[in-house]
């Protein structure tokens, strides 16, 4: 709306080329002061009916990775139960500053749901401090100016026949006007259009890559999305049917191969948002066996340019083995140490069931293209991924004792470096090695005290080369859980 609002403007202003005071009112003026009305009815109706929005509230304290600039800020906040608020903007000024003690103190935030902008803070423990206002929620002075835009337009409209008219511009002017007015509005056109088709290329290769089934599709499969976007592929080696590995990099921040900062300031200007889409395919012996796809996102102009929301679907090996295992196939993560993005993470494995991938590439691009709505919380991009880690975080209990079921036995089978069948011969941690399921003992591990089996018992011990270990009972069926861990590890050619 303010774009609309700004090109009324500059299509006012030939209106009042000429203009006398002897004829203030003729139809060129008529005109220029309704193009006017109009720009400041949609600016300040918009920005009443966006202050009139729905407000939700969050309690929580801010956490990292937070953001301040001069005058507002980009703040994330953290329930101690493990849910987090969406992406959140703060404005402050000069007489109404940010209070410092905000920064590390447990709050209780009233945003706006439209545009996630805080409007109202206060301590969760009010002898702590008073609660702040930011003055963003008033709607007087914003109503104003759309009523007073709207009576100036009426009254251009209503006056306009009675008007007489001025005697007719230059051509030159009118042509120096007229190609004024055709290069913005051009250039705004081109932009939306260019973020569009961005978005619905993206979506193609979103549909492309998850009809891909892993361990079932062939290299045909993945040579038809090879051919189909022939332009932006990326390949480290030449592809054949017993080998290839290539990607498909999709830009949207630049036009054409330009990188100029002028340039890059235009496109903003004009509603560009920068992204990134990458997607990659894996074929090993005419096999698709792996694939990835990364989205990023440029988090919405306020405190800094250029912040990245990203989003990484990706198919991998096996897990940490030594995480709690929440599932066999699929993991959910939020990596640490981005100092500029807000990222999530999905890795499963090539053995994940069918609702598992429809999961992990449950991607929501609607936001990449010239939307009401930018991309204004990391969960947009990804709202399964968003929602899981939450509940899996919120259900995260380091205390909580560990369920042998065959799924985790095969999990650590898969994952593991090392593991034997062994027999405990002592309280203080010795064992005798029965059976090597997988590695070697060339770094044996020390089981030492704690709550192991008894004396004489077996046990399955899983271990890596840093002298990390787990003790798992021993049952058959659990020694048979692992070997097939172990044989779908042996069988990734990746």
């Amino acid at each position: 709306m303010n774009a609309v609002a700004a090109l009324c403007v500059l299509a006012a202003v030939p209106c009042f080329i000429g203009m006398r005071w002897k004829r203030l009112v003729d139809r060129n003026n008529l005109v220029g002061a309704f193009l006017l009305g109009l720009a400041l009815f949609l600016h300040g109706g918009f920005e009443t009916l966006l202050r009139s929005s729905p407000v939700a509230s969050f309690e929580g304290a801010i956490t990292e990775p937070s953001w301040a600039g001069d005058d507002q800020a980009e703040v994330w906040l953290s329930h101690p139960h493990g849910s987090t608020s969406p992406h959140l903007h703060v404005r402050w000024s000069a007489d109404n500053e940010w209070p410092p003690w905000l920064w590390d103190t447990p709050l209780k935030c009233r945003y706006r749901v439209w545009d996630l902008e805080i409007t109202h803070v206060a301590p969760v423990e009010m002898r702590v401090a008073r609660a702040w206002d930011s003055g963003s929620g008033g709607r007087l002075w914003c109503a104003l100016e759309g009523i007073c835009g709207l009576a100036l337009g009426l009254l251009s409209a209503a006056t306009f026949r009675r008007a007489g008219c001025r005697a007719p511009m230059a051509r030159w002017v009118k042509a120096v006007c007229l190609a004024f007015l055709l290069l913005v509005g051009g250039w705004a056109a081109y932009v939306a259009l260019s973020d569009w088709l961005f978005e619905r290329k993206a979506e193609a290769l979103l549909r492309q890559i998850q009809g891909l089934e892993l361990r079932k599709s062939t290299w045909k499969d993945a040579d038809s999305i090879r051919r189909a976007f022939a332009g932006d592929i990326q390949v480290e080696s030449p592809c054949s049917a017993s080998h290839c590995d290539f990607s498909v990099v999709l830009n949207q921040s630049s036009l054409g191969n330009l990188a100029d900062g002028t340039l890059s300031e235009m496109l903003r200007l004009a509603g560009r948002r920068r992204g990134r889409v990458v997607a990659r395919v894996r074929v090993r012996n005419g096999i698709v066996w792996g694939k990835s796809f990364v989205v990023m996102a440029e988090m919405p102009d306020r405190a800094f340019h250029g912040c990245a929301f990203v989003v990484d679907a990706d198919t991998v090996r096996g897990f940490y083995w030594r995480r709690p295992p929440d599932h066999l196939n699929i993991e959910f993560g939020a990596p640490g140490g981005c100092e500029c993005c807000i990222a999530r993470w999905v890795h499963v494995t090539p053995y994940a069931s069918p609702e598992e991938m429809r999961e992990a590439f449950a991607f929501d691009l609607s936001c990449l293209g010239p939307r009401f709505r930018a991309c204004v919380d990391v969960r947009r991009l990804h709202p399964t991924a968003g929602r899981r880690l939450e509940e899996e975080t919120a259900a995260y209990d380091p205390y909580k004792p560990l369920k042998w079921s065959p799924e985790v036995y095969q999990r650590f089978g898969r994952d593991s470096e090392n593991a034997a069948v062994v027999v405990v011969r002592g309280a203080a941690g010795e064992y005798q090695v029965t059976e090597m399921l997988q590695g070697t003992m060339t770094a044996p591990p020390r089981l030492g005290g704690g709550s192991l089996p008894v004396s004489g018992e077996k046990a399955i011990l899983f271990w890596d080369h840093h002298s990390g270990r787990v003790v798992a009972p021993f049952s058959e069926q659990g020694v048979q859980a692992v070997r097939a861990g172990i044989a779908e590890a042996a069988a990734d050619p990746l």
